[in-house]
């Protein structure tokens, strides 16, 4: 995004007209600045040579302080404002946009004031490419659809006489309509956002502009891609490559190429979108843009991954995470980041795959907190602005009330009869108002309702995200038990980490349930433990036994540091049953119930089996059922085992389970 700013404020330095003193050189301008009396000829040479340098570089400083002193001297206001204009840019490049905008507001109002509509329009036009960089994009939004009506009133005085104006106006109203576009796309308003790009490219063709139509293809292209409309978008794709290669833009060349191969790749047609990497490959991978090689090679390992080629993949995914690294490219980062990830756990290197998802979570957690920031950010600037507004309106609605009792009062005294029927007119009128204030007063309000009951929505699905990632770590976790016990040989070994495959799978569908259902803090007992159940008779089935499992459970919900011990004690039971209950026989059954009893939990794991062939001293030091008594502990839990035609084994604890 800042880079993007960065590239958005200087398209407007050069757009306003500094055209003085273009043609000397550094040496000339150096020697008009040390040689020549204070004037409109130095202070130009000052401007350009603070363009040349650079607008934060220290060279500049005294420059623009230098123009400054002599425009206010000599009274030359326009350069003198031209000079505010450059200090505003610096401001902003520095991150000091409260002092930025103090400057581009005098002058606009400077140029408003004085006949100069073109270099006013460039003062909103960076006004709210400031508040675009603070983050504030609604306030951005205001400012450029304001300097956009402005411009459309304007417009008609200009048409018939001035054809340089005209075409300056039409080429400044489309600049602002492909701003608008993209504004309205990073705040989700597709449809909005298509309608400006469409507006500008129609403006761009019956003009003949000079700003690139090709951009404004590929925007719409893009809008396309995220409403699924593929076709749709593979056409104005091509069109904008086409834009591109008849004006020679090579810069627009390559990123057309980029944007459709990302398309082909999403609709699976990997022979174009391996033809259209072939056509770019070479110029990126030899120029200077470190954006467009991360984004060839991110779709260069996307292809190898779609032809199962993971080596090759694996290649491309870290060139293109390296180059985005050095660039702090999150969304990239985030990307390969995943992908990596996937690859690493599919050849086996667990480690390294644990690492790439580590960085995965953490870019996808920044990334996910700045979109909802910016929604939540721009949805309060409506509401406060939409309030302001309608403060204003009650203000004005009382002062016009007050006016007109004046009035009744100046005129009772000469009319009365007519004072009187006056009175009621106003008084129905304001009756009129005061309901429209009200209803206003309403929506206001229920706008405020709104505006919360979204914020508990994206609060609502953060919870989630967390039980789902939650679920995806322990399932990660799972994934790298299963690989590992695939490359060990000792029975026992493999056994323990099934084991703990299995409780960590136990904890992962307990999230899993958080996040498939509506409520976010409690689970539902029923669909965890079928669930649970049916994982189990998976994972330890040995193929020499038929263990059926039984279950009966009361629907209830838990709520999560219940259910999580609960489940651990399930899952060890039930291993303890297949593991030692049903040897050297053909078949087994095991009961599992979960019920409320007279508000008491009650957890029964009942099998038809031989028992346990291990004494009591070997049962009491085994993990399984450490685990089980200190969880009985932290529920505060009577525990009960019987030995009858196999083993029962029951606990009991208090709920307040409603």
């Amino acid at each position: 995004m800042k880079n993007s700013l960065l590239t958005l404020v200087l398209a407007a330095v050069v757009s306003i007209p500094h055209s003085h003193c273009q043609e000397y050189t550094v040496a000339e301008l150096e020697e008009i600045v040390a040689t020549e009396p204070d004037g409109m000829m130095k202070v130009d040479a000052l401007g350009r040579l603070t363009r040349i340098y650079g607008y934060t570089s220290p060279k500049s400083v005294p420059l623009l302080v230098e123009r400054m002193r002599i425009s206010q001297a000599q009274d030359l206001d326009y350069r003198l404002h031209e000079a505010m204009y450059d200090y505003a840019v610096k401001y902003i490049l520095e991150s000091n946009h409260e002092k930025a905008d103090s400057l581009l507001k005098e002058c606009y109002q400077y140029y408003s004031s004085n006949a100069q509509p073109y270099d006013a329009f460039y003062m909103q036009k960076v006004l709210g490419i400031n508040h675009r960089y603070q983050g504030n994009n609604f306030n951005a939004l205001q400012q450029w659809t304001e300097a956009l009506d402005n411009l459309n009133a304007l417009l008609p005085d200009f048409e018939p006489y001035d054809k340089i104006s005209i075409d300056n106006m039409m080429d400044l109203k489309s600049e602002i309509l492909n701003d608008l576009g993209s504004l309205s796309r990073t705040v989700g308003n597709n449809e909005k956002a298509f309608k400006y790009y469409q507006d500008a490219l129609s403006l761009n063709r019956k003009w003949q502009l000079e700003n690139d139509a090709s951009v404004l293809l590929g925007n719409l292209g893009l809008i396309l891609v995220d409403e699924g409309k593929h076709d749709e978008a593979i056409d104005k794709l091509i069109e904008s490559l086409t834009d591109a290669e008849n004006s020679g833009q090579a810069h627009q060349i390559k990123s057309a190429h980029l944007r459709l191969i990302d398309t082909y790749i999403d609709i699976g047609n990997l022979p174009q979108a391996n033809f259209h990497i072939n056509s770019v490959r070479k110029e990126i991978e030899n120029s200077e843009n470190q954006q467009q090689k991360s984004r060839l090679y991110y779709y260069l390992g996307r292809l190898a991954e779609a032809k199962n080629e993971l080596s090759p993949a694996l290649r491309h995914f870290n060139k293109s995470f390296a180059i985005a690294k050095s660039n702090n490219d999150e969304k990239r980062i985030k990307d390969n980041s995943f992908k990596l990830f996937k690859l690493y756990l599919a050849l086996g290197q667990s480690k390294k795959a644990l690492e790439h998802y580590d960085v995965y979570i953490k870019y996808k957690s920044l990334f996910d907190e700045k979109k909802n920031d910016k929604k939540v950010a721009y949805e309060k600037a409506r509401w406060e602005y939409d309030n302001q507004v309608m403060e204003l309106e009650l203000a004005n609605t009382k002062e016009k009330f007050n006016n007109e009792q004046r009035l009744i009062k100046l005129n009772h005294s000469r009319n009365l009869s007519f004072a009187g029927l006056l009175g009621a007119t106003i008084i129905c009128a304001l009756l009129i108002r005061a309901y429209r204030i009200k209803r206003k007063y309403s929506n206001n309000l229920a706008s405020k309702n709104e505006l919360i009951e979204k914020s508990l929505a994206e609060k609502e699905l953060l919870l989630k995200e967390i039980h789902h990632r939650v679920k995806n770590n322990l399932q990660v976790v799972s994934s790298l038990l299963s690989l590992q016990s695939d490359d060990l040989d000792d029975e026992k070994t493999k056994s323990a980490l099934r084991e703990g495959q299995n409780r960590v799978a136990s904890m992962a569908l307990i999230h899993q349930n958080l996040y498939q259902e509506e409520n976010l803090v409690e689970v539902e007992t029923k669909p965890y433990f079928e669930r649970l159940v049916a994982q189990l008779k998976q994972s330890m089935s040995s193929g020499t036994t038929d263990v059926n499992i039984y279950a009966t459970i009361d629907p209830m919900r838990l709520d999560v540091d219940t259910m999580i011990p609960i489940g651990l004690i399930a899952t060890e039971l039930i291993i303890n049953s297949y593991k030692y209950a049903f040897k050297g026989r053909a078949q087994g059954s095991i009961l599992v119930k979960f019920q409320n009893i007279n508000n008491r939990i009650e957890l029964q794991v009942k099998d038809d089996g031989i028992g346990s062939d291990k004494n009591e001293t070997q049962l009491e030091e085994s993990f399984g059922t450490k685990l089980i008594r200190a969880f009985c502990q932290k529920l505060n839990a009577d525990l009960s085992v019987q030995k009858s035609n196999g083993v029962s084994t029951t606990i009991s604890f208090k709920t307040n389970q409603k």
